[in-house]
This record gives structure tokens, sequence and C-alpha cells, in this order.
């Protein structure tokens, strides 16, 4: 039998649960209310979850907030579905009623394939399918990028924050599920370049491995901008815009031994705006093409 117990239990009734209680083998954290916009309640377990199941040896359970009275359902469940991942939580709670919409609109389905890919794997680099940032700012205690053995480097000095009110004012189309975060960076700037590293154990595990490289950008104006993972002309590859309005996301195959820490700053990847123009960017994923 695994038993759950509420994240309130340590964080509200210090003494009573002691952390010895968690592991592997012990009880799991559970919580109620998740909500990826600001909650300054709900984020004190939230955090008390990312310190305990996704640095620590434990596993959790989650259940969401109710959703009556939010902006733009669509994201706000893409986006909690990464909050809870990168808790580390292995079994994310969903209302039937938006669960049911994953067989009618693919937008609710792609967040539920991407936590069913996931979940599970935050202490198993080896066998992850891939790694990630979702790039955003947010507010509380949970602010920042979301991640999974990816992270970005310096994002406040080397990108804007870009964010839509909670859901008020989507960033691009109000149909897709990643604008209601992003990051931007603009050509001719100091902020015209976003880079990334890689966890080293993570790294290793693909080193004979092919990988596909996913870049989701706002296709907004006609400029371009550039993917890199090495030093060498043959390992980057430059996007340019459509200017269709609508979220795309560029697919470029590498093979896992390029990623070798031989960008400016020890990065793994980096992406460049090109000319004078500006983008943002919802997020960077690392997929492994045999995992």
């Amino acid at each position: 039998m695994q038993v759950a117990l509420r994240a309130q239990v340590w964080t509200q009734w210090p003494g009573h649960c002691p952390t010895a209680w968690l592991g592997t083998d012990g009880a799991w954290i559970m919580g109620t209310a998740s909500d990826v916009d600001a909650n300054p309640v709900r984020d004190a377990f939230d955090v008390y979850a990312y310190d305990n199941v996704r640095l620590g040896s434990t596993n959790a359970y989650w259940e969401p907030i109710s959703y009556a009275g939010k902006k733009n359902l669509v994201s706000w469940n893409w986006w909690r579905v990464l909050l809870e991942l990168d808790k580390g939580v292995r079994s994310i709670a969903v209302y039937g009623d938006v669960l049911a919409q994953g067989q009618t609109n693919p937008e609710f389905r792609a967040a539920f394939d991407f936590a069913n890919r996931y979940a599970g794997h935050q202490w198993d680099p080896a066998g992850s399918p891939g790694a990630w940032v979702a790039l955003r700012q947010g507010s509380g205690r949970m602010a920042g990028n979301f991640s999974w053995f990816m992270s970005q480097l310096d994002p406040a000095t080397t990108s804007t924050a870009v964010d839509s009110n909670a859901g008020a004012s989507m960033i691009g189309p109000a149909s897709q599920r990643f604008g209601r975060y992003a990051r931007r960076i603009a050509g001719g700037t100091a902020q015209n370049t976003m880079s990334f590293v890689l966890d080293p154990s993570f790294r290793s595990s693909i080193a004979t491995e092919q990988t596909t490289l996913h870049v989701t950008y706002l296709d907004s104006g006609t400029g371009s901008f550039q993917v890199s993972w090495g030093s060498g002309a043959e390992q980057s590859v430059t996007v340019k815009k459509s200017n269709t309005g609508t979220w795309r996301t560029a697919d470029i195959p590498v093979p896992g031994l390029e990623y070798a820490g031989a960008l400016a700053g020890g990065a793994d990847l980096a992406v460049s705006e090109l000319g004078s123009d500006a983008t943002s960017f919802a997020m960077v994923e690392l997929t492994v093409d045999d995992r």
C-alpha cells in the first residue's frame, strides 16, 4: 500500500511529519489546488514538492485548482502540466471534462501526451526521453523557467520575459497552448542570444544517440534566427520567419555527440536573433529519437 500525505502537513504542521517518512519506499507527497497563475498560498506547497520530489527521492500526486474563471484554459492546462513536471510530480490529476477535450482538441492532447512522456523520469537522465526549458518569468516562489535536464544561462540578462497577464492578453493565437508566457530576444541588442546547457549526466547518456531539437517560436515578422549547437559551420541552422502570427516549431536533427559545451559560456546550444527583428520563444526541447 502506498501512502500519500498532503503537502500542508509538512509546511503548516511542522514537526508532526518528519521528512524521514518520505522516500522511494516511503510516503508520497500529495497536493491539491495546483495553479500555474500567481497563487501565494499554493506555491509554498509547490516549492516543498520541488525540494523533496524533483531534487529528492520521493514521488508526488497533485490535483489542479478549480479552473472556474481562468482565462484561456488551453494555455493554463499546458503550463500547469509543465509546472507539475518541473516539481517532479509523477501522477498529475486532471479534471475529467478537461481530459475529455484531449479527444477533440489537439492542443489539450499534446499537453497530456507531453506529461505521459516525461512524468516519472525526473531522476533518470539516462532514460529520459528528452530535456527541455519552458521559457517564462511568472511570479511568486515558482518564478522563472520550468526545466528538465536543461537550463538557460543568465535568462534575466540575455532575454526579456513576455507575459499574458494570466491569459487575459495571449501572446500569439488564443487557440494555441504556448502563449501564456514566453521569452524574447532582439537582434542588434545585448539581448540577442539565449544559451542553454544540458545536465552533464543527460549529455553523457546521449553521446551515441540521434536527437532532434525542437524550438517553438512565435512566427511574427519576417526576420531570421539561428540555432547553434557547436562551433562548426555545419552545427547551426537558420530559421526564417514568414509572419503567420502563429506559434511554430522548428525541428532540427542533431547527433547527440555534437553537444559538447563548445559555445560561449560552456553552452550546449544557443538561439540567436539575426538582423534587427525580435522573436518570442516558448520552449526549447531536445528529444532522443530512440527513447
